[in-house]
């Protein structure tokens, strides 16, 4: 497992956060195609691929629930938000609902096994904290 990996962060979320400050993001993995560094490149046709994140949304793992702004960042759910949760969860069909509800530009009868794994993946797993206190 990676101990550091390389962040893109560009626009308005430069310069939110203090470096060793505990962030979660929301990023897209890529890669970059690096050559070594002294080399002819007629000579050097090896790429090296090396990972990086490119960020979308960044979000303080602050215990106090405060922000990059200093708002108040804690999610609060109205009753009617509840209520609604507690509906869907007892609907038997709520896999096929969250299935569907993943790309849904994307059709065909190829695609529905496909957004069901997708939907397992994002709503199962559970959390998991390692000696040196990180979370996964």
């Amino acid at each position: 497992m990676p101990r550091s990996c390389t962040l893109v962060v560009d626009r308005n979320l430069v310069d939110l956060v203090a470096p060793g400050a505990r962030i979660s993001v929301l990023a897209i993995s890529s890669l970059f195609e690096s050559r070594l560094r002294g080399s002819n490149t007629k000579n050097n046709n090896i790429g090296l691929r090396t990972p990086y994140l490119k960020v979308l949304g960044i979000q303080s793992d602050d215990p106090n629930g405060i922000n990059f702004r200093g708002n108040h960042s804690k999610l609060r759910f109205t009753p009617r938000d509840e209520e609604r949760f507690i509906a869907y969860a007892r609907r038997p069909d709520i896999h096929d609902v969250i299935a569907r509800s993943i790309a849904p530009a994307i059709s065909g009868d190829y695609t529905v096994d496909i957004k069901k794994a997708i939907a397992s993946q994002l709503m199962g797993g559970s959390r998991k904290e390692m000696n040196d206190g990180a979370k996964l």
